[in-house]
């Protein structure tokens, strides 16, 4: 689990003070280059996207959680960390095809 506590001002900023490496550019909802897959939860936009987005597809760069967040994103090299209380974002490794 990672943690969203309000700190940070974007999904993407809290992502990457926990190590997570997201892809991304403009850092402003722009061009899509941080586009992330939902698995499950719900984001708000504090800059709107000018991208499209699928209904279970964010912007981290310009999104907080509004509620817990399971996300499809590697979890190599990240801190996991969990506390109560706090909303989280739970990271999913993609499956590999055999």
């Amino acid at each position: 689990m990672l943690l969203f506590n309000q700190q940070h001002l974007s999904l993407l900023i809290a992502l990457e003070h926990k190590k997570v490496k997201v892809f991304s550019e403009c850092r402003n909802g722009y061009c899509g280059a941080c586009k992330t897959t939902i698995i499950s939860g719900s984001v708000s936009y504090h800059t709107q996207p000018l991208v499209t987005l699928k209904a279970d597809e964010c912007l981290p760069c310009c999104c907080t959680p509004t509620s817990d967040l399971d996300l499809k994103l590697s979890p190599e090299g990240c801190d996991v960390v969990t506390r109560p209380g706090i909303t989280a974002a739970q990271i999913i490794q993609p499956q590999t095809k055999s």
